[in-house]
């Protein structure tokens, strides 16, 4: 944010001011058919802020200077003209949610600074065209009808060749105009041309100044990779502000605002911090403290705290711009939404779910307000409100939010839009996790739909709702859709990243490994399996920890095909990647180590099992905080291997700890379950032991 109020542009229109349309009929010795006197009454009511009327006698001015010289409708389009008019909407920057935000709010970033209109001195019909054109186009300016006034500055270059200051002022709002409108390309265009006319025509150093900042505030939103020639500009417009007398510190401090948010683009964001801090000293100095001005300051002040993490300091800022805003503008404003979005942006990174959904509700209401119901901010506040709901485990009003935010994404976007893919996917996700697979699987089959009819997506993103769609339809037990599935995501992405070395691929073979696995096709799953392993070995190395559930598959495979020995190697690996990535004190290196003594047990390999068992409980015995739950499935599992050995001492007391340890901590008893391999010899050498057990 950014303000820069100046004399020449104080008033805002009100449409309230001009509810009946009065003309004012001028002094009987004026006479009303002069284009000059009614340009002159088009000016006294444009400096009263009756900008509607002032553009009723521009208009009648124009008429009749048409009306003098007929031949000036028919007027040949100009070099510069055609030159702009080649600059595409393509080349216009891609407005993100933030600079949506910036083009529309009423600051202006120094860019305006030509807005009074002109008196018709000239004598030449061409010239007092051009200027009457100028002040219509001026009177639009002022009402926010950027696209009309467009048109109309257009028509003035056309008419403007033999009055270069004139081009020169209507390049400079013709720029403003394009950068409200959003086309930043246009803006680009004659904002640029505008500084080279300040050069040749030695204009004034503010003049010159002004130029430079405009230019660098358009490469500031185009995010065009001008960073560097910005602040050049910027740097140069401020020693021209500051070498000039009759420049006043309100532009300097302007320029001193865009140079910290350059800064911030940069991630500077000290740096950015030490500009602002100058440029907000001069602004309470000359607005005092209660003003836009300051406030728009505050706005990026926090901004920087909050890309620091300085999130008190961050929302110090937000809130001390909402004092000043609420003040200013009245309780529901556009700005005010931003800031309470800001707010519960800072929030949510701090972890704080409850305060960022307050602040995203306070966003949807003032929003609402000044809005209506159905707007893109409210879609996005939404999804926003959306995924802290989502963080809290609250998926039910998680998915609420989510609805209401697609719902006005339906109204107010095209079809098919990405977003609208996103807010389904996060409605889909919420619905995985929900244990609602079908609804899930519904509305990713939606998505790719939407993939398939819409333009401009990577194909790579079709890939991903594949897998989505291929792991929904697996945990469906639906194994030949799966398996369809992840077949079309791979081919599409050995298409995409062309061959076979990427971690997506290795990813969805070992994704169709698994299916293949669950339709007992176990030696295509081990093919998968090795693949997906050599992928990743030779993209990670061999010592990642992605490697681990792969050497985990291959050993499964093993295991049921009944190749004991190569099992045993391959869960040994996935044992030595997990212990090196986690350390052998974690959890899951744990529970490795419990399910290889699994393993040798089923085998038979009884003292290799007792190994990893005690093992598994040395490990838990030094780590700090105990998982009672683990441990006690480490002692049944022991439990078991005794009474499979008969060791009916060491079985009753091993069990004995493990229902202790179950009483001490509140867990069910249910988690202890008896079992034994060999209960009839057991019950014949032992009576006893089973009822004792």
């Amino acid at each position: 944010m950014n303000s820069n109020v100046n004399n020449d542009r104080h008033c805002i229109y009100d449409p309230n001011r001009d509810e009946k349309l009065i003309i004012e009929h001028p002094a009987k010795r004026v006479r009303l058919d002069s284009m000059f006197t009614l340009n002159e009454i088009g000016i006294s009511h444009f400096n009263r802020g009756k900008y509607c009327l002032a553009e009723k006698y521009f208009s009648q001015a124009l008429a009749k200077c048409m009306h003098s010289a007929p031949q000036l409708k028919a007027r040949d389009k100009s070099p510069l003209v055609a030159s702009l008019e080649m600059v595409s909407e393509s080349d216009d920057g891609s407005l993100s949610e933030s600079s949506l935000t910036a083009a529309s709010h009423p600051y202006d970033e120094g860019l305006v600074v030509y807005q009074n209109p002109l008196e018709t001195h000239s004598k030449s019909t061409e010239s007092v065209s051009a200027t009457i054109l100028y002040n219509i186009a001026l009177t639009y300016v002022l009402q926010g009808l950027h696209r009309e006034s467009m048109s109309w500055f257009v028509r003035t270059l056309k008419h403007s060749e033999g009055c270069p200051r004139l081009v020169f002022k209507t390049l400079s709002n013709l720029g403003f105009a394009s950068f409200r409108n959003g086309c930043y390309g246009k803006a680009l265009f004659c904002y640029t041309k505008a500084l080279a006319m300040a050069r040749q025509l030695n204009l004034s150093n503010a003049a010159l100044a002004a130029s430079m900042n405009s230019v660098a505030v358009i490469h500031f939103y185009n995010r065009d990779g001008s960073s560097n020639e910005a602040m050049e500009l910027l740097e140069h417009s401020l020693d021209l502000y500051q070498s000039d007398e009759q420049s006043n510190r309100k532009e300097i401090a302007t320029v001193w605002n865009n140079i910290g948010r350059i800064q911030y683009l940069e991630s500077e964001c000290l740096r950015a911090l030490d500009s602002y801090a100058i440029a907000v000293a001069i602004r309470e100095e000359e607005f005092g403290e209660v003003a836009m001005d300051v406030a728009a300051t505050y706005f990026n002040i926090g901004q920087a705290h909050q890309h620091l993490r300085n999130f008190e300091n961050a929302k110090e800022s937000y809130t001390r711009f909402l004092q000043i805003a609420q003040c200013c503008l009245g309780p529901v404003n556009t700005e005010i939404c931003l800031v309470y979005r800001c707010i519960g942006d800072v929030h949510y990174e701090e972890g704080d779910f409850k305060s960022a959904l307050w602040a995203y509700e306070m966003c949807l209401t003032t929003s609402r307000a000044s809005k209506g119901k159905y707007h893109p901010t409210l879609a996005s506040v939404f999804n926003k409100a959306g995924n802290v709901c989502y963080k809290m485990s609250d998926y039910k009003k998680s998915l609420q939010y989510y609805t209401e935010g697609l719902a006005i994404e339906r109204k107010v976007l095209k079809p098919n839009t990405s977003h609208m893919i996103i807010t389904l996917s996060n409605i889909a996700h919420v619905y995985k996790l929900s244990g609602q697979s079908a609804k899930s699987l519904s509305v990713y089959r939606r998505i790719l739909e939407m993939q398939d009819r819409s333009t401009g997506f990577e194909r790579v993103e079709v890939a991903n709702t594949l897998s989505h769609i291929g792991m929904l339809e697996y945990n469906l037990k639906d194994f030949d859709a799966s398996f369809e599935s992840y077949q079309h995501a791979l081919r599409i992405l050995r298409e995409v990243h062309d061959g076979e070395n990427h971690l997506c691929i290795a990813a969805t073979l070992n994704s169709i490994g698994l299916v293949l696995f669950k339709k007992d096709l176990f030696q295509m799953a081990r093919l998968c399996f090795v693949r997906a392993l050599d992928i990743r070995q030779h993209i990670l190395g061999p010592g990642h920890y992605d490697l681990a559930i792969l050497w985990y598959n291959i050993a499964t495979v093993y295991f049921e095909t009944g190749d004991d020995c190569n099992a045993i190697k391959a869960y040994k690996e996935s044992l030595r990647v997990e212990s090196e990535n986690m350390g052998e004190l974690h959890d899951g290196v744990i529970r490795t180590v419990l399910h290889l003594a699994s393993i040798f047990q089923q085998l038979g390999h009884l003292t290799e099992a007792e190994k990893h068992f005690r093992e598994a409980l040395k490990r838990l015995g030094q780590k700090r905080s105990k998982n009672f739950r683990l441990e006690v499935k480490v002692l049944n599992g022991l439990g078991n291997l005794y009474l499979q050995k008969g060791d009916v001492p060491n079985a009753i007391a091993v069990f004995t700890k493990a229902t202790r340890s179950l009483c001490a901590n509140n867990l069910s008893e249910d988690s202890l379950v008896i079992t034994g391999l060999n209960y009839y010899s057991l019950c014949r050498m032992h009576p006893a032991c089973a009822p004792v057990a």
